[in-house]
This record gives structure tokens, C-alpha cells and sequence, in this order.
């Protein structure tokens, strides 16, 4: 019998090679808060939304029993996601084309560029995928909400129930820029914010490039930046870039400023900034408690196991074509929302 150099265990081979080769997006967002990952072995998701405003323990008479104190409020959700899903053909016809990069004569065998038109396709595969991801976490963080919409998928708005106070929009005098307003002042309230309702203080600051230069106009950030040599402020005119896309700034007192900015196409094809202009995100990194949940995959081929994603291939006869294809079934999830903050301040 043939060997098919093109079953799931072979091409999960060349998927571990194209990850070891970074071949995905940044993810800054998504691997920095959603960074764990739970898989149900049913088509249903459940996560539970928790109430993490602090409490403090009752004071009673040494005399009496002690007060019965409510276990702390949570409340448990389950959501069916929609498939992600993504299909590739390689046609016979790529294996007689020379290949970008390839020498002009051709130095390849047909054999050999079908295989590598295969490896493309994966990476490419699972670039798309990991940006889905992200896109879903910055969605998460910018509104405390995941719209879910696709093909044949009735649109649902899977509401994590953070704190209509979480998500402002500066208008008019009050917006950074304008004469008299503070940004620091701005992140310091902010931050007041969040740790009354989920008891926990934000540290990352995250900034759209055009909210990060008008933050650096606040007269109280030039005179710490000023005078920076003993204080607790460390921004640098030559950041640390962590990578393309996002730059560590430094730190200003309790907070880490970073800057990201990311681009894609969306369903529409349209081109999108991950982080609209004049945003500015304030999150506690751990307290977030962010997850990425996949559902089972229903294909017999990949034993209906929860897994993060599938591929698999086969070929058809007539006309001769191969087919890809990819699927996985996931949301983010928040598990603290009230852990994050999302303003526009432009």
C-alpha cells in the first residue's frame, strides 16, 4: 500500500515545523491575557462569569456565632460557538509552476512542490486562524463583549458583564490633547475604577500610537520624564521592541505602557486596525483570569476530540484535486471581566 504523505499525523509534522519557525501573527493580545486554554468534549462551552468586587470579613462578638457570609457570586454559561472553518485546494497544475524564489530553470520536482504548496497553505492556514484569535481578544478588551456571526450562524452577542463604567469615550474638553486634561490623572482614576469593582489593580497599560503621543504631552508625564533619574518613571525615547507590532514604553509609576498597533481584512474584506484610533486599554494581567475555550471538533476523522484545530486532507478523482481543510470551535473568555478597561480618548 502507498504511503500518503498527506494524512493527519504527517501533516501535523509540518505544522509543529511551521510553529517552531514562527510562522504565526504576534498575538500580543491574545497570548498576553488569554494564554490558557480548556477544550470541552461537548459542543458546548461553559465558563462561569465571577463577582469579584473585594469584600472584608464581618465583625462579630467573640460571644456569638459567626455570621454566614455568601459564597462569592458567580454565575455559570454555556455557548455553542460557531466553526471556524477554512478550506484549500492544490491543484495538479502547482506542481509544473516554478515556485517564488525557485531557480529560473525550476530545480524542483513536481512531487516536491506539490508538497511544498501543501506546507504553504498549513502555515498560511494557521496564520489566518491565530489572527481570528486575536481579533476576538482585542474585541473582549475593547468591549467587554464577543460578537459571534458567520455563514449559516444566527449572530449572537455573548455578553461577559463587565461594567458599563469600563468602556468610556472622552468627547468635547474632556478628551486628551485638550487644554487642562491630564492623561495620567485619566489612567490613575481609571484604574480607581477597576479595582473597586473587581478588587484588583491594572498595571498594563496598552496605547494606540496617536493616544501614546498625546500622553506624552501631559505636563506632569514630560516633568517625571524630565527629571526621570530617581523617580518611579522609566519611559525611554528608545523602547524595548518586544516585537513588529508591540513596543514596551516603560513604566510610569504602578503602570507598564506599551504600544500595539495591528492590522487585518475582515469577513468583508475590508481593512481594519486591530486598536482604533485614540484607544487606550488598561488591564490586570493575571486577574483577568482570560481563557481560550475550544468545543469539541465534530468530524470523525479527528475522533470528535476538543481539540484547539484540525487538519486534514484528501484528494479527489476526478477532476485529480486535493483538498484542505481546517476546523476549530473556540471563544475567549474573560473569566474577570471587570479585570479590564477600554477608553477612546481622541
Amino acid at each position: 500500500m502507498p504511503i500518503n504523505a498527506y494524512d493527519t499525523g504527517r501533516l501535523e509534522r509540518v505544522i509543529e515545523g511551521i510553529v517552531a519557525s514562527n510562522a504565526e501573527p504576534v498575538q500580543f493580545l491574545a497570548r498576553t491575557f488569554f494564554s490558557t486554554v480548556s477544550r470541552s468534549d461537548t459542543e458546548e462551552i461553559f465558563f462561569d462569569v465571577v463577582d469579584g468586587k473585594p469584600r472584608i470579613t464581618p465583625f462579630v462578638s467573640p460571644l456569638v456565632e459567626g455570621k454566614v457570609v455568601a459564597n462569592r457570586g458567580y454565575e455559570t454559561k454555556s455557548f455553542k460557538p460557531a466553526y471556524l472553518k477554512e478550506k484549500r485546494v492544490v491543484r495538479p497544475q502547482q506542481g509544473l509552476k516554478r515556485r517564488p524564489g525557485e531557480a529560473f530553470m525550476g530545480a524542483m520536482s513536481p512531487e516536491g512542490r506539490i508538497q511544498a504548496a501543501v506546507a504553504d497553505n498549513l502555515a498560511d492556514m494557521l496564520k489566518m486562524l491565530n489572527r481570528r484569535f486575536e481579533v476576538m481578544a482585542t474585541e473582549v478588551l475593547l468591549t467587554g463583549k464577543q460578537v459571534v456571526a458567520g455563514e449559516g450562524y444566527a449572530t449572537q452577542v455573548v455578553d461577559f458583564q463587565r461594567d458599563a463604567a469600563h468602556t468610556v469615550a472622552l468627547t468635547g474638553t474632556s478628551r486628551w490633547g485638550e487644554a487642562g486634561v491630564s492623561p495620567l490623572a485619566d489612567l490613575r482614576s481609571w484604574a480607581i475604577t477597576v479595582r473597586g469593582n473587581s478588587g484588583l489593580s491594572p498595571r498594563t497599560v496598552i496605547m494606540e500610537d496617536s493616544a501614546f503621543e498625546e500622553f506624552l504631552k501631559d505636563p506632569e508625564v514630560k516633568a517625571l520624564f524630565d527629571v526621570r533619574r530617581g523617580t518611579s518613571i522609566s519611559l525611554s525615547l528608545d523602547p524595548i521592541v518586544a516585537d513588529e507590532k508591540s513596543v514596551f514604553r516603560g513604566n510610569i509609576g504602578s503602570f507598564d505602557i506599551w504600544t500595539y498597533n495591528d492590522v487585518y481584512v475582515d469577513d468583508d474584506g475590508v481593512d481594519q486596525t486591530l486598536l482604533p484610533t485614540g484607544t487606550v486599554l488598561l488591564v490586570a494581567r493575571t486577574g483577568l483570569e482570560g481563557v481560550r475555550h475550544h468545543g469539541a471538533i465534530l468530524d470523525e476523522s479527528a475522533g470528535i476530540r476538543p481539540l484547539e484545530y484540525f487538519v486534514k486532507s484528501w484528494s479527489e478523482n476526478d477532476p485529480p484535486v486535493r483538498y484542505m481543510l481546517l476546523q476549530s470551535s473556540a471563544l475567549v473568555v474573560p473569566y474577570r471581566a471587570n479585570a479590564s478597561f477600554c477608553a477612546t480618548v481622541l
